[in-house]
């Protein structure tokens, strides 16, 4: 159950950032926090990354991909 928590709150995260709920909307950092939560098995933060693909720029897709790559590895920080 732990771990599955952590994927639902990864993709939360995502969803915060793409909505601005008590932070200033940021597509690139709700891209890298769906990928994450993705890449952990979440199937519906894969549908919500692609979602939001549509409202960013190239050049932060690729940002957001090399941020996301970051973090993955480091299982014991938060990015």
């Amino acid at each position: 159950v732990g771990s599955e928590m952590c994927i639902r709150d990864r993709a939360k995260i995502g969803s915060i950032y793409e909505q601005g709920m008590g932070v200033f909307t940021d597509y690139v950092k709700a891209y890298m926090w769906y990928f994450i939560a993705e890449h952990k098995g979440n199937r519906q933060a894969g549908l919500d990354r692609k979602r939001i693909t549509i409202k960013m720029t190239p050049t932060q897709i690729d940002k957001a991909q090399a941020m996301a790559r970051q973090c993955l590895p480091n299982e014991s920080s938060f990015c």
